[in-house]
């Protein structure tokens, strides 16, 4: 990919006020950090975010809080504790 000058690195502007704002309200819904706030809109709006199925990007932690609230946003997640691996 990089010898063909083909990948690209998208970018989000993570200090924009709606986005800032959507972080904040999801911290004070689900009781989570604002880093996993913006981990969760990371994937919920990153460039792929379309993609379904087997394409759709996987969100995994290991903290089952944050994998509800993730579930909760639209964000397939994966709680890799005790959920058996998706297919």
């Amino acid at each position: 990919m990089l010898r063909h000058r083909s990948l690209e690195i998208y970018d989000i502007d993570y200090l924009k006020n709606s986005f800032v704002d959507e972080a904040f309200s999801i911290v004070k819904k689900y009781k989570i950090d604002l880093i996993d706030a913006f981990q969760i809109l990371s994937v919920k709006y990153r460039k792929f975010s379309g993609l379904k199925g087997k394409s759709q990007t996987l969100f995994i932690t290991a903290d089952k809080v944050l994998a509800e609230a993730a579930e909760s946003e639209g964000v397939s997640a994966w709680y890799c504790v005790s959920d058996p691996p998706p297919d």
